[in-house]
C-alpha cells in the first residue's frame, strides 16, 4: 500500500475516534444532567411533601384537643371502619404494540434464550408448565413473579427484551400443544351446556344443537388420534365432564334430526359415528346401537337394501337377537306394514317367552 494511502487511512481513524469521544462526552454530559435534574425534582417533590405536612400538624393537634373535649361516645361513633384494598395483580411490564411487533420477528431459538435469562425455562420447561396450566395468562404471571428481581433486571431499550416477552413466547409455545388444560376447561363448559338440551319440535335449534354437538365429539376423537388415546374414560377424566352422556344424546339428536336432511348427511353421520367408537375400545358395547340406529335412518330415507344389510349382519354378529328384530320390524310399522310383519315372524325362531322383548314383536305380528 502506498505511504500516502496509509497517511489517508491513519488520519481517517484518528477523526474516527476523536468524533467518538466527542459523541461520548457529550452523551455523559446531558446524561447527567438529566440524573441531576431528577434528582432536583425529587428533592423539591420531598421538601414539599415535607411542607404539607408540617402545615397539617397545627390542624392534627387542633382535632385531637377537640377529640379530648368531646364525649367518649361521640368520639366511637366518629369512628368509621377502614377498608383494606386488595392487592391487584399486575404485570412486570407493559406489552406495548412497539414490543410485540418487535417481538414478532424472532425466532424461537431468540425467544428461547431470552426466557431462559429472564425466568431460567426454556421451550421444554415452560411448555410441561404450559400443559397443565388451566389459566395461561395466570401461569406466566406466577412465573414472573417468581422471578421478579431477576426479569426487573432486563430492560427493552438497552437488551432488546424484557419480562414483557415472555406471555409473547408463551403464547408460541402454547399454539405447538396439541392437548392443554387450559382447552379442557372451555370444552368443559360446552359439554355441559350441551347436556342440557332438550330435543324438540324446533327444527332450526335442533340443527344447531346438532352442529354443535358435532364440533365437540370431533375436537374429542382428534385428542384421541393425536394423543394415541383408546380409552373415552381417560379423556372423559382429563376434560372433567360426562362425554359418555354427551354421546348418548349426540346419537338421539341425531337419530331424531337426520331423517328429514339429506341422505348424505346421513352417510356422512355413518362414516364419522364408526370411527369415533372405532377409536375407543370402552365403547364397544355401542356397535350394536349405532348400526341400527344407522340402518333405520337408511331405511327411512328409502334405502331399504342398505338398511336391510345393516340389520341382517347385526342379526348374523349377536346370539341374543330379540331387540334387533324388534327393531327391524318396528322401523318398517309406517312404511311397509306387511314386512314387519314378516320380520317379526322370522323372529320367533330365535326368540320366545324368555326374552325381554317377546311381547312386543308379538304385538307387531297380531296387529
Amino acid at each position: 500500500v502506498p505511504p500516502a494511502i496509509l497517511a489517508q487511512r491513519k488520519a481517517d481513524l484518528e477523526h474516527a475516534l476523536r468524533a467518538f469521544e466527542e459523541a461520548k462526552e457529550k452523551f455523559n454530559c446531558e446524561f447527567n444532567v438529566k440524573k441531576k435534574q431528577a434528582k432536583n425534582k425529587r428533592t423539591k417533590s420531598k421538601e414539599a411533601a415535607a411542607k404539607a405536612e408540617a402545615a397539617k400538624t397545627p390542624a392534627k393537634a387542633e382535632v385531637k384537643a377537640e377529640e379530648k373535649a368531646a364525649p367518649a361516645k361521640e368520639a366511637k361513633a366518629e369512628k368509621a371502619p377502614v377498608k383494606e384494598e386488595k392487592a391487584v395483580s399486575r404485570p412486570l411490564v407493559e406489552l406495548t404494540d412497539e414490543k410485540l411487533n418487535f417481538y414478532n420477528t424472532l425466532s424461537n431459538d431468540v425467544l428461547n434464550d431470552a426466557a431462559k435469562a429472564l425466568v431460567d425455562m426454556d421451550w421444554n420447561a415452560l411448555a410441561a408448565g404450559l400443559q397443565n396450566a388451566e389459566d395461561i395468562p395466570s401461569y406466566i404471571q406466577k412465573v414472573l413473579a417468581d422471578n421478579r428481581e431477576r426479569a426487573a433486571a432486563y430492560d427493552f431499550e438497552k437488551d432488546g427484551f424484557d419480562a414483557s416477552v415472555l406471555p409473547v413466547f408463551a403464547e408460541r409455545i402454547a399454539e405447538t400443544l396439541p392437548f392443554k388444560a387450559s382447552d379442557n376447561a372451555s370444552l368443559a363448559d360446552r359439554i355441559n351446556e350441551l347436556l342440557t338440551y332438550q330435543i324438540s319440535d324446533d327444527a332450526l335449534a335442533n340443527a344447531d344443537a346438532y352442529h354443535r354437538m358435532m364440533d365437540v365429539m370431533r375436537e374429542v376423537l382428534m385428542m384421541g388420534q393425536r394423543e394415541n388415546i383408546t380409552s373415552l374414560e381417560q379423556i372423559n377424566g382429563q376434560v372433567n365432564a360426562d362425554l359418555f352422556g354427551l354421546l348418548y344424546k349426540f346419537m338421539d339428536l341425531a337419530y331424531a334430526t337426520l331423517p328429514t336432511w339429506q341422505y348424505n348427511d346421513v352417510k356422512y353421520y355413518e362414516g364419522f359415528l364408526y370411527g369415533f367408537l372405532s377409536q375407543f375400545t370402552d365403547l364397544n358395547n355401542m356397535h350394536n346401537r349405532a348400526m341400527m340406529d344407522v340402518a333405520d335412518l337408511y331405511i327411512k330415507h328409502g334405502d331399504y337394501g342398505k338398511g336391510d344389510a345393516e340389520y341382517n349382519y347385526v342379526l348374523r354378529e349377536n346370539d341374543v337377537k330379540d331387540q334387533i328384530y324388534f327393531r327391524f320390524a318396528d322401523v318398517y310399522r309406517p312404511i311397509d306394514f306387511q314386512k314387519a310383519k314378516s320380520i317379526a315372524g322370522s323372529a320367533l325362531q330365535y326368540v320366545d317367552g324368555r326374552y325381554d322383548y317377546y311381547n312386543r314383536i308379538m304385538e307387531i305380528l297380531n296387529s
